[in-house]
C-alpha cells in the first residue's frame, strides 16, 4: 500500500485489496483450491508488478532489503521508529 501511493485514502484500499489476494493465496496453499476468478488472478498481477515497478522507481534510494524494510517502517510508524 506504502509503494502504490501516497494518498491515505487509496493506501487503505491497496490495503484491503491485497489482504483480500492473500486470504485467496492462504485458500490455494493450505486449502488446495484450485479455482480462483480472472479477476483475482489479474489482480494479483497487476499489484505484483505495480510494486516491482515501485521498488525499481526507488532504487537509488535503498541498496538493500534492510533499507526497504527500513522505509516501509518509516512510512506506518514515523520516521523515529528504530525497531527491526
Amino acid at each position: 500500500a506504502f509503494l502504490l501511493s501516497d494518498v491515505p485514502e487509496k493506501r487503505i484500499q491497496n490495503d484491503k485489496k491485497m489482504k483480500s489476494l492473500y486470504d485467496t493465496r492462504s485458500k490455494i496453499v493450505h486449502e488446495g483450491v484450485t479455482e480462483i476468478t480472472a479477476e483475482a488472478a489479474g489482480s494479483a498481477q497487476w499489484m505484483a508488478i505495480s510494486c516491482l515497478f515501485a521498488v525499481c522507481k526507488r532504487l537509488n534510494n535503498w541498496q538493500n532489503l534492510d533499507q526497504i524494510k527500513k522505509w516501509i517502517r518509516e512510512q506506518r510508524y514515523g520516521m523515529n521508529n528504530k525497531a527491526s
